[in-house]
Order: structure tokens, then C-alpha cells, then sequence
């Protein structure tokens, strides 16, 4: 099959190395460095060396194309490329729903164990998106109890500042961390541990750890400019 015609958004490089998955498919090493994974249905086995062209933006963005010696793999427009995308937020979002419906009980439950500060917080959040529980509680549910655990254990906020400044091993022995979480759930949990131990009033007024992500208007309203 020739190549799309038109569609000038594409960068050509060669196939450096392949390791083949076990279930199928393949991840190819781009003579640029840059790695990909191949899906299993290509109909063109890649070897090193081999021309490859991706369509798409460019790295960082996502591939919308991909051609392994002239033969297509996959290709979709730009206009292709931005329905897949909705259609997959859709069904990413209908899964999210699933889950929180099924575990919504047993969120409820683990909210109601937390200090009162940390409640009205999350309540904040409920109150000011009706999106809250499905898009974002489970993960900000998460950052609470370690804020919780780690005002609990070290009992001043002197003790929680010089905490932060361990690394990964002397913060585990002295408080364990579960597997899963991210540096931006241990740093926003910290700073909530430090208002726990010094000033609790601030701390319904603290947005969403993801904040940096999606925005703090997802979780607390935002003054007028």
C-alpha cells in the first residue's frame, strides 16, 4: 500500500533492534533511540534495520501511523485520530464508573476513618464536583490516609519536615509506604500531615493532589480574575 498522500506529519527512521513479547507482538528500538510496541496483527515481522515511518506530531505525542517496510500497520487521520481518542475516554470513563459503584461502599468506609479535617476536605470536593467520586476519589481517599498515617506516627510538624527530607528508605522505616503511590501523592500527603500538626483549619482548603494534573477547578472553586 503506498503511503497516505497528503499527510506530510510523519518522520522516517530505521528499526534499531526487536525483542519479541511473549504474548504476542514485538517492541522495536528506532535508530533514534526511541522505542514502540508493535502490535501483534502486523502483518510485517520487524527486523533490525528495516524502514519504519511514524505518522503523528512527533514524540511525546501520540502515533496515529505506523508503517514497518512500506507496509501499513496501522494508520488513522488526524480528524480518525481524535475520534479513537474520545471513543477510548468514553470507555475509560464508563470503567471508572463501574469501579467506584462496585467499591463505593467501601470508600465510604474508609473516609469515615479518617480525622475530621481530612472528612471535610474530601466533603469539599463532593460538594463543588458531582464528578468527584468516580474521577478522583480513590486516589485522593489514598493521600489522605497517608497524610493520617504520617501525622499519626511522627506527632509534630517539625518531625514531618525533616521526614521529607529522607530518601525512599529512611521514609519507609519510619513510616511504610504503600506500593502504588507516586511522589506527587507522598508530597501532597506531607504537606496535609503538616497542617494536621499545625494548623488544622487549612486543611479542607488544601485542592486535590492532582491539582497539577487536571486542574485545582476540579476540586475547590477558583477566585474570579
Amino acid at each position: 500500500m503506498p503511503f497516505p498522500p497528503g499527510d506530510d506529519q510523519f518522520q522516517d527512521v530505521t528499526v534499531k533492534a526487536v525483542d519479541a513479547f511473549d504474548s504476542g507482538g514485538w517492541v522495536i528500538t528506532r535508530s533514534d533511540g526511541w522505542s514502540f510496541a508493535v502490535p501483534p496483527e502486523s502483518p510485517v515481522v520487524p527486523a533490525a534495520g528495516m524502514p519504519v515511518r511514524f505518522y503523528g506530531r512527533g514524540i511525546g505525542y501520540t502515533v496515529r501511523g505506523l508503517f514497518l517496510d512500506g507496509k501499513e500497520v496501522f494508520y488513522r487521520t488526524e480528524e480518525g485520530q481524535r475520534e479513537k481518542d474520545r471513543q477510548d475516554q468514553e470507555e475509560r470513563d464508563r470503567g471508572q464508573r463501574y469501579d467506584y459503584e462496585r467499591d463505593r461502599a467501601a470508600l465510604a468506609a474508609r473516609a469515615a476513618s479518617l480525622p475530621g479535617p481530612l472528612r471535610a476536605r474530601l466533603d469539599a470536593f463532593r460538594r463543588h464536583n458531582p464528578d468527584f467520586g468516580w474521577k478522583y476519589e480513590s486516589y485522593e481517599l489514598a493521600v489522605s490516609e497517608l497524610a493520617a498515617r504520617v501525622a499519626a506516627t511522627l506527632k509534630t510538624e517539625e518531625a514531618v519536615r525533616a521526614w521529607a527530607a529522607l530518601d525512599y528508605e529512611g521514609q519507609t522505616a519510619a513510616v511504610p509506604l504503600d506500593g502504588g503511590l507516586t511522589g506527587n501523592m507522598v508530597g501532597c500527603a506531607t504537606l496535609l500531615a503538616r497542617l494536621l500538626l499545625s494548623d488544622l483549619s487549612s486543611v479542607p482548603s488544601v485542592p486535590g493532589a492532582l491539582s497539577p494534573i487536571v486542574g485545582a477547578s476540579e476540586f475547590l472553586p477558583q477566585p474570579s480574575t
